[in-house]
């Protein structure tokens, strides 16, 4: 079964949620649409994506949808919703921003492919321990390396996140006179 996966940023002002990415025109349909803060239409890509974001969210109802969110979705006859703070989306990672997805012993073959892009990604490392119990020449044919896997949720979510900042700076540059800190979220709908 096929899915797409459409996400969509909201702020809470006065205590009611409001999405606040851009509003398109679609010329063709003659109304206004809005732009995803992120869309993926590949269960296979995102489905670590999806399955963190509802780990670490929360299931929204219907009516918890943001008036905006709502309209894009009226004739949808089924999808799931959820909810997520970017603060707990960001907390996934690792303190030092530098590291990557995964790290460990890889053969250099296979490190060589996955960077000249003859495979998609390295499916098996030695950890620290492992590289340690080979002898001096199986060491040989091992490098160290670090990669974030291209399905898994770590690359997605800084792509989210960077969508979302940008968003952020937006609304709050436009709305600088408020003098409320504002609460944000970010929806994903999965149908």
């Amino acid at each position: 079964m096929s899915s797409s996966y459409y996400m969509y940023t909201d702020v809470c002002v006065d205590g009611k949620w409001i999405c606040i990415n851009n509003k398109v025109k679609n010329i063709e349909k003659n109304k206004e649409l809005i732009s995803e803060t992120y869309w993926n239409g590949s269960r296979s890509y995102f489905h670590e994506t999806a399955d963190k974001i509802e780990e670490i969210g929360s299931r929204l109802e219907h009516a918890e949808l943001s008036d905006e969110v709502k309209g894009m979705f009226k004739d949808s006859e089924y999808f799931l919703a959820f909810s997520v703070t970017p603060n707990a989306m960001s907390s996934c990672f690792p303190e030092d921003k530098s590291l990557k997805e995964f790290c460990g012993y890889v053969q250099k073959n296979t490190l060589f492919l996955y960077q000249t892009g003859e495979i998609d990604d390295i499916y098996e490392c030695l950890s620290a321990e492992e590289y340690l119990e080979l002898s001096d020449e199986e060491k040989k044919f091992y490098q160290f390396y670090e990669w974030n896997s291209a399905d898994g949720w770590y690359v997605h979510f800084k792509e989210i996140l960077e969508h979302f900042h940008w968003q952020k700076y937006e609304w709050e540059a436009v709305n600088y006179a408020r003098e409320n800190k504002y609460s944000y979220r970010l929806v994903l709908i999965i149908c």
